[in-house]
């Protein structure tokens, strides 16, 4: 809403401005006087002081250093974590279909991967994440549908919600056992899904994070394998016991 008042202020001036420039230039009627000239200038200082007043007053000046403003390194976009001392990935900006995300950024280490950092990338087959992520996060790799190899360190405690959602060419991940929540429909339609496992240590297990992995019979957890079926709705979902389990009922 801000931006839209400010462009309409905008625009004003600069039709106020085209209007003084028309009238100075096409008026040859009446010769030009410096006198004249003065007052259109100081007509234009007072609309344009006018206008920037009013601009002041929608937009703070802590409003204006919040916008975001990302850094570059190689075909990544990031930015830093000052509260966590390290590295965001922002967003994959290469065209690569084999991607090894870096570990250290200017001296930093790379410990999270945003939201949808490649989300809808459809070329993408391969991604190693480095040892230094503590958190993938939600939608990352939703939509990347010709995914079909992740490496996810030991580092890694928790993989946000839809993550891998409709990564439909996987067909196994290696969860590694420092995982401890995994988000709401994480792994929802991994359609080629085969095998999977799930880290004993796993504190918050999602809803739906298997929806529609056609492909996933069942799944161990603590020595006990839980079957996925389909259900009258079409989904394949596991059962409330497993839910039960993991998180702790």
């Amino acid at each position: 809403m801000k931006k839209l008042f400010i462009v309409t202020i905008i625009t004003g001036l600069l039709l106020i401005l085209c209007s003084c420039t028309k009238n100075s230039d096409t008026d040859e009627t009446v010769i030009a006087t410096s006198t004249k000239s003065e007052t259109v200038i100081s007509e234009t200082t007072t609309v344009f002081s006018e206008t920037m007043t009013v601009i002041e007053t929608f937009i703070s000046t802590d409003e204006i250093s919040s916008l975001p403003e990302y850094l570059v390194y190689g075909d990544f976009l990031y930015e830093f974590d000052e509260e966590n001392d390290g590295i965001v990935i922002v967003e994959y900006i290469g065209v690569e279909t084999e991607v090894i995300i870096p570990e250290v950024i200017d001296g930093l280490p790379v410990i999270r991967i945003g939201w949808g950092a490649f989300k809808n990338n459809t070329e993408l087959l391969a991604v190693i994440i480095p040892n230094s992520v503590v958190r993938i996060g939600g939608g990352v790799f939703e939509g990347c549908v010709m995914l079909n190899s992740v490496i996810i360190p030991e580092s890694v405690t928790v993989i946000g919600g839809s993550a891998f959602f409709n990564c439909s060419s996987l067909t196994t991940i290696t969860i590694p056992e420092s995982v401890v929540t995994i988000g709401d429909w994480a792994f929802s339609g991994c359609v080629s899904l085969k095998s999977i496992n799930i880290p004993d240590e796993i504190i918050r297990f999602g809803g739906d994070v298997f929806e529609n992995c056609s492909s996933l019979t069942s799944v161990m957890y603590k020595g006990v394998e839980y079957s996925i079926e389909e259900t009258e709705w079409g989904k394949w979902i596991l059962p409330e016991e497993f839910y039960d389990a993991v998180n702790g009922q």
